[in-house]
């Protein structure tokens, strides 16, 4: 006579790191009660994970000490397993920018051909929303757009567009920084904005109230060796927690506001 079939229940909270577009690797095998004998694994199926509900998620990002930063938020999503991302500052105590104010237009500007920086500069893009911190009044903002990159030929620069019309000539600049806008409603994610942050932990906990710290240190090539920085300034997002490690628009949760260690 042929065995009955048990159903068995997968509670989401056990489900393995989904795939990239909230997929999951799904495959079987059949296991005789009676016997213990059991079939031979199926072939791989690739289902639609559950749905990320995001309705009623908060955060806050704080400094904890002189170097690391604590990410808190909360989640409605049946599970235990987030990756954090963090887009880190671009702070100008690392390096000799100068900055210049026409108008509205703002540029941030090298006067070396530092490789570093225009590593760190290639971290943007046009049309990117950033927040400027204590450079100068003129320059200083949150969510102004970057019209244009150059990391091709020195000077590489930065071009932004203010909501100030003060004027600051050619002049050098050693305090303050920028980076990514945190997500707003004006500011909403995207995949384009996701790309530029970068990896920083799995975080594993239980409960609806989410704790991560994690270092501001990031390490920069620069053609021959590794450079560190402490990143100085920070945002930072979680998602659900994917197998590849890269920020993904379809398992976001929630971002943070900014934080500063200064």
């Amino acid at each position: 006579m042929a065995e009955e079939i048990q159903e068995t229940t997968i509670l989401s909270r056990n489900l393995p790191p989904r795939l990239p577009g909230n997929k999951l690797a799904l495959r079987y095998k059949v296991q005789s009660t009676n016997t213990g004998e059991s079939s031979s694994w199926s072939t791989v199926y690739y289902i639609s994970a559950p749905t990320v509900i995001t309705t009623n998620t908060t955060s806050k990002l704080t400094a904890t000490d002189a170097e690391s930063y604590s990410f808190q938020w909360t989640d409605e999503n049946p599970v235990d397993e987030y990756d954090v991302f963090a887009a880190a500052s671009i702070d100008c105590e690392n390096f000799t920018l100068n900055r210049r104010s026409v108008g509205t237009t703002k540029y941030l500007y090298a006067t070396t051909s530092n490789v570093l920086i225009a590593n760190e500069f290639n971290r943007f893009y046009v049309g990117a929303k950033i927040d400027v911190r204590n450079i100068a009044s003129a320059l200083n903002g949150t969510e102004l757009e970057v019209t244009a990159v150059n990391t091709t030929t020195p000077p590489y620069s930065i071009i932004f567009t203010g909501d100030s019309s003060d004027t600051v000539s050619n002049t050098a600049t050693t305090a303050g920084g920028f980076y990514l806008s945190p997500i707003s409603v004006t500011n909403p994610v995207t995949t384009t904005m996701l790309s530029k942050y970068e990896y920083v932990g799995t975080a594993l906990a239980t409960g609806s109230n989410k704790t991560f710290l994690y270092k501001s240190t990031r390490g920069i090539f620069d053609g021959a060796n590794t450079v560190y920085f402490q990143s100085l300034r920070s945002v930072a997002l979680t998602q659900i927690a994917c197998s590849t490690k890269v920020a993904d628009l379809s398992l976001f949760v929630v971002g943070s506001p900014f934080a500063f260690l200064v």
